[in-house]
């Protein structure tokens, strides 16, 4: 009877263990795959887009990304869109990279990319905390020479990388 009875605690005992670690192995997992919100501390978005100008011609906002599919027809057409990027973070913005891909195949369309205010834009430019920055990109067909009667095409992708900075 003692032998059974030693027995038997040991088999509650072991499953109390057993219990235990697979509680223990839960929690654990909960940890380690809980989402923080931190947008709190980084919420940097490009938003507020206003066009002016040709309306054959579309641009679109994605992520940190400006995309752009002009098309001008003729001399003195323009095409001309204005956007914030918004810091509603704790944390200053700065610039790290600003990369832009232009596709001209006639070489002819002119773009400027600049803050509202005609300043340059500069890799290391901060964007302070519950700040914005408001940035312009303009299109000219500019005077010709030679008449060209050609419909002109520009593709341009603008992506801003910003990191987190004290």
């Amino acid at each position: 009877m003692k032998k059974q009875l030693h027995i038997l605690q040991g088999i509650i005992i072991l499953l109390i263990i057993l219990i235990i670690s697979l509680l223990l192995i839960k929690f654990l997992y909960k940890i380690n795959n809980e989402k923080i919100d931190t947008t709190y501390i980084w919420n940097l978005s490009l938003n507020n887009l206003n066009i002016k100008g040709n309306e054959k011609s579309k641009t679109t906002i994605n992520d940190n990304t400006i995309t752009s599919e002009i098309i001008l027809e003729k001399e003195t057409d323009y095409y001309e869109y204005t956007f914030d990027i918004t810091n509603k973070g704790t944390k200053k913005a700065k610039l790290n990279s600003l990369n832009i891909e232009a596709n001209n195949p006639k070489n002819i369309l002119v773009y400027t990319i600049k803050y509202i205010d005609n300043k340059e834009i500069k890799v290391g430019d901060i964007i302070n905390s519950n700040d914005k920055k408001t940035i312009k990109v303009r299109v000219e067909y500019p005077k010709q020479k030679d008449k060209i009667y050609d419909e002109l095409k520009l593709s341009l992708n603008i992506n801003f990388e910003y990191k987190v900075t004290d």
